[in-house]
């Protein structure tokens, strides 16, 4: 019989939420059959505080680093991707974390990538998850890589939680993709610049010669501060003027659309719904209050 084996990076302060949850979602594995392929993964919880948690113990970062040098699966929740950053086993590949903790974790360490908008990143020996509940996402998602599909959706059914869930973004504040990860005051002028016409159109091109930047400067720069591409980021303001406009306005979506730099509200709907996971009316009907 294949056994995959759960352990827990059980550090001080961490939620213990997570912790026994983790632990509950296993024994409903167990008590439903045995997994399908053999394996081991090392939990790492969110922290019980506010903030990141402190990683300066070194036997637990070697514990992280080892036991991925020794195959397990490192998959973490919310703020314990830190201890992830602390064992360098990113490999300089995108991680997530809460929305609320990215520019502090991406503070940690020049060069690191942090994209906070999804919910998990799986990169197969390493698996991130954003959000303070995502433990139960991150559970439920190693229960699909070694029991199947069909028994974590049954196990969803029973924690009556939704799978489909894929962005943080319905879930945080608009106006954070005006916030840079690492701010750089080179690009103060490109920022002031873009704030300014991002409901145009617009190209990089002349976006950087504004700047009095080379293209590929401006390119180099924007990454290292945003965590996106020019153009990626100019996706984001233009989905989050979209959200302002469905939370105060009765506006249609065919009126937002060139409001927010677009003229087909069909593939603006598709880059919409791509980066908040939902449709613009479920986003709208969301934040209606009686």
């Amino acid at each position: 019989m294949a056994s995959c084996v759960w352990d827990i990076l059980d550090y001080p302060g961490c939620l213990q939420s997570c912790v026994w949850g983790w632990k509950e979602i296993r024994g409903m594995l167990e008590r439903r059959g045995t997994a399908s392929m053999a394996g081991r993964v090392l939990l790492i919880p969110a922290n019980g505080g506010s903030g990141l948690p402190k990683v300066g113990d070194g036997r637990l970062v070697e514990r992280v680093r080892s036991a991925h040098a020794k195959g397990a699966i490192i998959a973490s929740a919310c703020a314990g991707a830190a201890w992830v950053v602390a064992a360098g086993i990113d490999q300089g590949r995108t991680i997530t974390t809460h929305w609320n903790l990215a520019a502090a974790l991406t503070a940690m360490r020049p060069g690191l990538r942090v994209l906070s908008s999804e919910i998990l990143i799986d990169h197969g020996d390493l698996v991130t998850a954003g959000g303070l509940l995502s433990w139960v996402d991150l559970g439920l998602h190693i229960a699909e890589r070694f029991w199947g599909s069909s028994l974590a959706d049954e196990l969803a059914r029973v924690l009556v939680w939704d799978r489909d869930r894929k962005s943080q973004l319905p879930f945080s504040p608009p106006g954070g993709a005006w916030s840079p990860l690492r701010p750089d005051p080179s690009l103060e002028r490109a920022i002031a610049w873009a704030r300014a016409r991002f409901r145009a159109p617009m190209s990089v091109a002349e976006w950087a010669g504004a700047a009095a930047m080379s293209l590929r400067t401006m390119e180099r720069r924007w990454s290292a501060a945003f965590g996106e591409t020019p153009l990626g980021w100019l996706q984001a303001v233009r989905v989050e003027e979209a959200r302002l406009r469905l939370e105060e306005t009765s506006e249609s979506w065919e009126e937002i659309t060139p409001r927010c730099g677009y003229e087909d509200p069909a593939s603006f709907r598709e880059v919409f719904e791509r980066r908040m996971g939902w449709t613009p009316g479920r986003y709208r009907r969301s934040r209606r209050r009686p």
